[in-house]
């Protein structure tokens, strides 16, 4: 097609798939004035309320966890769940010290590191491994030491948990994959 055969219809048609689906950041608001629906922070509902498999407390705080199940990860935080279904999973990616990313097809990524949660053994990610479907795996490179994450170091300690002091900052954070920074 030549730029002269283009005709307003056209573009007027690409505005709208483009309109449809696009991703967009403004930085410091929302987009809702310019007729634009917020991408979901959070997993809705799929298991109940709650997951469903073993918990694993992060290291760093008792307000996060992460449950491993016959059918997904589950990532909870004080301020919501993600969720990765094995048969929704778009990519896992592999790490020979243990990690596993799994990012499902709705973006949502959940990222298992046994470093950051406690009892989370190797066969606890053995359940992952066989869930997830061949297709989806994707094996990566050794990490170098500095790369693997660390559970930040409690603030309050054993002395300051037995007092009932509130936990540390979270170790893990969810992460949420929108096309943008």
């Amino acid at each position: 097609m030549l730029l002269a055969d283009v005709t307003v219809e056209d573009l007027r048609d690409v505005a709208r798939e483009l309109y449809d689906s696009a991703l967009i950041q403004v930085p410091g608001r929302g987009v809702d004035w310019a007729g634009f629906t917020e991408a979901p922070q959070w997993s809705g509902p799929s298991f109940g309320p709650e997951p469903l498999g073993t918990v694993h407390r992060s290291r760093a705080s008792d307000a996060v966890s992460l449950a491993v199940g016959r059918e997904a990860v589950t990532l909870s935080t004080p301020r919501g769940r993600i969720c990765v279904r094995y048969d929704a999973c778009a990519a896992m990616r592999v790490f020979p010290d243990g990690a596993r990313h799994l990012i499902g097809f709705d973006a949502f990524v959940v990222e298992v590191e046994p470093t950051l949660y406690a009892k989370l053994t190797p066969d606890r990610m053995a359940v992952i491994d066989a869930a997830v479907p061949a297709a989806a795996v994707v094996p990566m490179p050794e990490r170098d030491p500095d790369e693997i994450p660390q559970p930040a170091a409690r603030r309050d300690g054993l002395k300051g948990r037995a007092r009932g002091a509130r936990p540390g900052p979270a170790a893990a954070r969810p992460s949420r994959s929108t096309g943008h920074p």
